[in-house]
């Protein structure tokens, strides 16, 4: 969102994958409780990109098309996924 300020016509080239299947259709679902979105991030990037749905804030579809998201297995070749750099995250 930060870089939505910055530039226009940003897109992302680089999937975002996982390998649980709820992440990752969290992630696309782009919808976040109240306790998330109030964790660093400014009010003001809130209702600039957000808005409310029920007890739910939903990233606005702009923001949210620029991020493709698949499951990939990393058991593969690093060099046949074509990845420099990978980030894990804990469940």
């Amino acid at each position: 969102m930060l870089l939505l300020r910055r530039v226009r016509g940003l897109e992302c080239p680089n999937p975002r994958h996982d390998f649980s299947s709820k992440v990752l259709e969290r992630a696309r679902s782009a919808t976040y409780q109240q306790i998330e979105v109030n964790r660093g991030l400014p009010t003001a990037l809130l209702v600039k990109y957000f808005s409310r749905s029920s007890m739910e804030w939903k990233l606005a579809d702009n923001v949210r098309k620029m991020a493709r998201f698949e499951s990939i297995d990393l058991r593969k070749s690093m060099r046949t996924l074509g990845f420099r750099l990978v980030f894990c995250r804990t469940s």
